[in-house]
């Protein structure tokens, strides 16, 4: 019961009221957020990687503690030692670059079967997605709108004629093609 702005009707005619312009259209609203460069939210796997270093610190700092507890809470050269060897040793170096080379393989396979990502962030969203829903310029439809029927109104905004497809319940059947006034 909208229709949008470079909405493209293939046929016939229609009358109609325009509920909001400029920046409160759909179209404005998304070039809105397009210009401000969108919302910098943290991403879900970005988050659960934050977590897994904080946990990962903490426990390296945990073991840490237990060796200088083990030296008797002496600060020596080789309790220093052990304590840093087990601090980098606990942390994954790799896991980035390896979360990135994963990525950019599916990046990878994604394109080979015509689906381009332009941002890898969108992958991690992938996983999640249980329905996918197009409007009239994806290539999940026909890209013809067709109106399945229309209320003719008198100037009072009172109902005079309903028109369908198969024509009207009273009348002629409707040219989809003319102007219907």
């Amino acid at each position: 019961n909208m229709a949008f702005r470079q909405t493209c009707v293939s046929q016939g005619s229609g009358r109609g009221v325009v509920v909001f312009v400029g920046e409160s259209t759909e179209i404005g609203k998304i070039a809105a957020r397009l210009a401000s460069g969108g919302t910098n939210k943290k991403t879900a796997l970005t988050v659960t990687m934050e977590r897994l270093m904080y946990f990962l610190v903490f426990i390296g700092l945990v073991f840490g503690v237990l060796i200088f507890w083990a030296f008797k809470w002496e600060i020596s050269d080789q309790a220093l030692l052990y304590a840093s060897a087990t601090l980098v040793a606990i942390l994954p170096e790799a896991a980035i670059v390896l979360i990135t080379v994963t990525m950019a393989i599916s990046v990878r396979r994604m394109a080979e079967a015509n689906a381009i990502v332009r941002k890898m962030t969108a992958l991690e969203q992938l996983g999640k997605v249980t329905d996918i829903c197009s409007d009239k310029t994806g290539t999940l439809t026909e890209g013809k709108m067709r109106p399945a029927r229309l209320v003719l109104c008198a100037a009072d905004g009172n109902p005079v004629q309903e028109l369908t497809p198969e024509g009207p319940a009273n009348s002629r059947k409707a040219n989809w093609s003319k102007p219907l006034a």
